[in-house]
């Protein structure tokens, strides 16, 4: 019997985790076999998934002539459930689903740790409702993953302090590492934070706290590089083109193209962002407030999450190292700080980078909420005691006043968060009045229940909205919600596009497959496009190489115009589909100036570009006079 209500008890204590979990799985699986994708990811996903070269180098096409421009941590896992479970738009998107409920419930666990069931719960909750977390679910993005590890590095290093040994130091050291293969530099951004945690609350003399953060630092750093100094060291004949890079330089795509191009005006990463349509020249703090596309995908909870800042700089003033609160505080706080001062300082963004936000905020968030209740149910005086109905009321104020932007998404939410929340706050405030006492427990808990519910009630409906094609932003930038100018102009494009279905090719690049696939011969490429955009739908579908001329944007120097005049002389391409305006490479200036345009009825748009079709059969000799030349 004792064993029965210790395993009852024990299911108890995990319901609220469980619930929270199971409304992440069915948010973030709901519908995904219908779900629209990444045309570009989902090519290097599904190319990687049939071709272990490229699977190991990260490939765009099954042939490996040129990368993704990022590293491949995150598509490795997409790949590998491609190649179990077949080529399915569901099976590409199911990792990422995965990751987001392991996520949830990994939060859920730390905040245990840190501030008990009930702060947890509500962490877990807010993590689980944050549209930015559900639209990056629901998508093929890395950033569930990076979540993910970076929450497993959390949690490596809370078990550091209350160890004395390095090990689990060590393992936070590496579970970043590993992420810096998902998202590279972004994943450093916690490293330093990670670091003076450490410092300031390891349970071990100071000489040998500096020697150990030092060390975690080194080791996630060599580790991180390993992959990519690898690459390095493979001859340029032997891999990938890397793409994003002018010198097909491994480490100039890592923190080049997507680090400090990530902080200027350089061409690379401008053009990625622009290609999406992003803006790329309102970056800064205010723009992270903005109620119109940033802040609704990720801060509804930032009002709670401030008041508990606030909260804890008046608690760790003094307190003794080791206090577990003023770590817990010390880690949430440095990753929301360095997260804000690095996307503040970005020119070039996504509206879905916010998610790597919410584990912070979520944290902070039910801290704070659980932390006011306990101190309004034991009838403090002053402004502790009225801290519960402030912070409700200027949660539900915050709450209102960023949907009240936008009228026309469920017209009757703006006023049903801010009616409920200050019926709550009035509650909880008339509950301190001496004749409300015999009722004020009951109130106290009704009025919070009701004040959760209206702070949950429009960040949870701008959740959900991403179930709805008609918002979802895009494939390339996915929000929730009627956030962002683009996202009335792009509507047509939430839809699953035939030509992604990662089965087949779909109705738009069909009759060109069909021409290339009877007409090549024996060439290596099934024909060479300009940039990524005409290749997706054939690589996507599985329908064979492709030479990606430009990489992603069009604009990388793959492959020189010698180059490409090389491989038609040698018989391993002959058709060439370009788009217009051509894309300013030599290839491309090459294949307009000798290849004959094939009178063939192409398509008038191939993934939203007019292409055309060229034939270099007829300028094979001229490319191996050009050959011999060379």
């Amino acid at each position: 019997m004792n064993r029965f209500a210790f395993v009852g008890a024990r299911l108890r204590r995990q319901m609220p985790v469980g619930a929270v979990a199971l409304f992440a799985a069915v948010v973030s699986t709901w519908g995904l076999a219908h779900e629209s994708v990444h045309p570009y990811y989902a090519a290097a996903a599904r190319s990687m998934s049939g071709s272990w070269k490229s699977f190991a180098f990260g490939a765009l096409d099954p042939s490996a002539s040129i990368s993704v421009d990022k590293l491949p941590g995150a598509l490795w896992v997409q790949a590998l459930s491609l190649h179990v479970f077949g080529p399915h738009v569901w099976a590409l998107m199911l990792p990422q689903a995965v990751e987001g409920v392991a996520a949830t419930v990994l939060l859920y666990r730390l905040v245990l740790k840190w501030a008990g069931g009930g702060a947890a719960t509500v962490a877990a909750v807010v993590f689980a409702t944050t549209p930015a977390v559900v639209v990056t679910e629901r998508s093929e993005l890395p950033d569930p993953l990076l979540v993910l590890l970076s929450l497993a590095a959390a949690g490596s290093l809370t078990k550091s302090l209350e160890r004395a040994v390095p090990g689990a130091l060590l393992r936070c050291g590496l579970w970043v590492a590993l992420a810096f293969q998902v998202k590279m530099a972004q994943a450093w951004l916690l490293l330093p934070v990670f670091a003076a945690v450490y410092l300031i609350e390891g349970p071990v003399p100071p000489l040998r706290r500096w020697t150990r953060a030092a060390s975690m630092c080194l080791v996630s750093v060599g580790a991180s590089l390993v992959y990519v100094s690898a690459l390095w060291l493979i001859p340029a004949a032997h891999r990938p083109y890397a793409d994003g890079t002018v010198d097909d330089n491994p480490f100039a795509m890592v923190f080049g193209y997507n680090a400090l191009d990530r902080f200027g005006q350089t061409s690379g990463a401008q053009a990625a962002i622009v290609a999406a349509g992003t803006p790329t020249n309102t970056m800064g703090w205010r723009t992270l407030l903005d109620p119109v596309y940033f802040a609704p995908q990720y801060a509804w909870a930032a009002p709670l999450a401030l008041v508990g800042l606030g909260i804890a700089l008046r608690r760790v003033v003094g307190t003794a190292r080791g206090d577990r609160t003023r770590a817990g505080y010390l880690l949430w706080g440095g990753w929301l700080l360095v997260h804000v001062v690095a996307f503040s300082l970005a020119s070039a963004f996504h509206g879905y980078y916010t998610a790597d936000l919410a584990p912070a905020l979520a944290a902070l968030a039910g801290d704070t909420a659980v932390r006011l209740y306990r101190v309004h149910g034991v009838g403090a005086g002053g402004i502790r005691g009225r801290g519960l109905p402030l912070a409700l009321v200027a949660g539900v104020c915050w709450a209102a006043w960023l949907d009240a932007h936008h009228p026309d998404f469920v017209p009757w939410l703006t006023g049903a968060t801010a009616a409920t929340g200050l019926c709550a706050a009035l509650a909880l405030t008339a509950c301190a009045h001496r004749r409300a006492q015999r009722l004020r427990p009951a109130v106290i808990r009704g009025g919070a229940a009701v004040g959760a519910c209206s702070l949950l009630l429009a960040p949870t409906a701008w959740a959900l909205s991403a179930l709805n094609p008609l918002y979802y932003g895009t494939p390339f930038a996915p929000m929730a919600g009627p956030a962002g100018s683009n996202h009335h102009t792009v509507v047509d494009l939430h839809r699953p596009l035939p030509d992604y279905t990662l089965a087949a090719p779909g109705a738009g690049s069909a009759s060109l497959w069909n021409y290339l696939r009877v007409h090549r011969g024996t060439t290596r490429f099934l024909a060479a496009t300009a940039g990524a955009g005409p290749a997706e739908p054939l690589l996507g579908s599985g329908a064979g190489p492709v030479l990606v001329i430009g990489g992603f944007t069009g604009l990388v120097p793959f492959p020189s115009g010698s180059d490409f005049a090389h491989l038609v002389a040698s018989g391993e391409v002959r058709y060439a589909v370009l788009t217009h305006p051509v894309p300013p490479t030599a290839a491309d200036h090459w294949i307009v100036a000798t290849c004959a345009i094939v009178s063939f009825p192409t398509p008038q748009a191939l993934n939203a570009a007019v292409v055309t079709l060229y034939d270099c059969g007829p300028a094979r000799a001229s490319a191996q006079s050009l050959r011999a030349a060379g």
